[in-house]
């Protein structure tokens, strides 16, 4: 993850302005990068800081000067990009997604090919040459007598 995007996000995330996995994103990094974490804490005492300073009333007409001199911008909210989202799954995660897109493009493109097509026409002739096999091994043979040779009763 790259300390520009964090640094860029670490306000929204001190305010809880993020969605759920880019706050993930952002608190696994902030594990592993001390420089990012220290960012983030002197944040964290500047946001309680400035929570702390009693705000001077402004006069009556203060808020309509102000409104005047702002232009409205759009606020364009930063999704996450699918990657970073991919970076956050756990790995049985990602494990089980790629297991699920490999049998998904087996059983979709390979299998298929793999068996054999079969028409009626195929499937009749092949029925009736085997029922023509099982009455030939099916016929009744001559009957077999025993005779005693042994001259025994």
């Amino acid at each position: 993850m790259r300390c520009e995007w964090v640094s860029e996000n670490l306000s929204a995330y001190l305010d809880g302005e993020v969605n759920f996995f880019i706050r993930l994103i952002i608190k696994r990094h902030l594990k592993k990068c001390h420089q990012c974490a220290r960012r983030f804490n002197q944040l964290q005492r500047l946001d309680r800081l400035s929570k702390l300073i009693l705000i001077k009333r402004g006069t009556p007409d203060f808020y309509e000067r102000l409104q005047e001199r702002l232009v409205l911008k759009p606020v364009k909210k930063k999704n996450p990009r699918h990657w970073d989202v991919w970076l956050t799954l756990p790995y049985p995660g990602k494990i089980a997604i790629a297991l699920g897109l490999i049998l998904l493009i087996f059983f979709s493109f390979i299998y298929p090919r793999l068996t054999p097509t079969l028409s009626i026409n195929q499937f009749e002739e092949d029925y009736l040459r085997s029922r023509e096999f099982v009455l030939w091994v099916e016929e009744p043979s001559l009957p077999l007598t025993l005779i005693d040779t042994s001259g025994g009763s």
